[in-house]
């Protein structure tokens, strides 16, 4: 429910929590709230104390407007009807990036679930995934004979678990929404005007440095760990899909996967040149 809540929520122009439009996913959201208020009701249950700590709720600023609401206001119109996709980050940074084209591509080990110098927003673990199949039964033979062992019934939901080598990342967004900027303490961004060309320019650039690693550019895909897709319900690609929590963030992500299993990566500025040309930075 806390991840539910998350997603079902907005940052509404005059700084307030507010839900989320139809159009935008918000019905998507309340039907699960729904279900899982029927689910609990079933068991007889209700909400823990304090269940929604830690969660990445929008922060409300009223009766000031959100901060980067005027960023939003100004380039909303521009990019209306157009596709674009948006680095968030801290002006010290960003800017060499643009100025001159350094862009920094990071070890995906180093987004942790407990690591506290990350916003909440920022705390996933990269490198596994967990989805949780239903209650079943199942044969066992054994490991070393291959002698079959019987079969019996799993006490609760089956947890699988992928995981997967290091490998290299660069995040984006697919939206200019003024509560990203304050889950990842963002102070300016990078709009890119033309992400296929960038695209093709990081691609180029990785190859200098990374000649044998595949390359992937794509929308992250979101799953609910209860209910996954029916059509691989075992098999994700951990380089580009992530828990349904971070389904607001709307990512879009540049991977660089490794032929071999390989650790402690470092991070690694790829030389794109000058992108001022498909780019434009907007500060707050």
């Amino acid at each position: 429910m806390r991840d539910i809540v998350c997603n079902a929520t907005t940052l509404t122009r005059n700084g307030k929590v507010g839900l989320l439009s139809a159009e935008a996913g918000g019905e998507y959201w309340l039907e699960r709230v729904s279900h899982v208020q029927e689910e609990m009701a079933l068991r007889g249950i209700g909400f823990p104390a304090g269940f929604m700590k830690d969660a990445s709720v929008p922060k409300p600023s009223f009766p000031d407007e959100p901060r980067a609401q005027r960023l939003v206001r100004d380039l909303g119109p521009q990019l209306a009807g157009h596709q674009y996709v948006v680095k968030l980050g801290k002006s010290k940074d960003l800017e060499p990036a643009l100025k001159e084209g350094r862009w920094r591509i990071s070890p995906a080990s180093t987004y942790a679930a407990a690591d506290p110098s990350l916003s909440v927003a920022q705390r996933d673990t990269e490198l596994e995934m967990n989805v949780y199949l239903p209650k079943s039964r199942l044969k066992f033979w054994d490991g070393k004979t291959g002698k079959f062992k019987g079969e019996g019934e799993t006490v609760g939901n089956i947890t699988r678990t992928s995981r997967a080598s290091d490998y290299y990342v660069s995040c984006l967004t697919k939206q200019l929404d003024p509560r990203l900027f304050d889950d990842f303490q963002a102070d300016c961004c990078i709009i890119v005007h033309d992400p296929t060309e960038f695209a093709r320019r990081m691609f180029v650039a990785a190859k200098k440095l990374l000649p044998s690693w595949h390359g992937i550019f794509r929308d992250v895909r979101y799953v609910d760990p209860y209910l996954p897709p029916p059509d691989d319900p075992q098999d994700f690609s951990v380089f580009c899909s992530k828990d349904f929590r971070f389904w607001y963030q709307k990512e879009v992500r540049f991977a660089w996967l490794p032929e071999q299993d390989i650790k402690n990566l470092d991070y690694l500025f790829l030389e794109l040149g000058d992108i001022s040309d498909i780019c434009q930075m907007a500060k707050l």
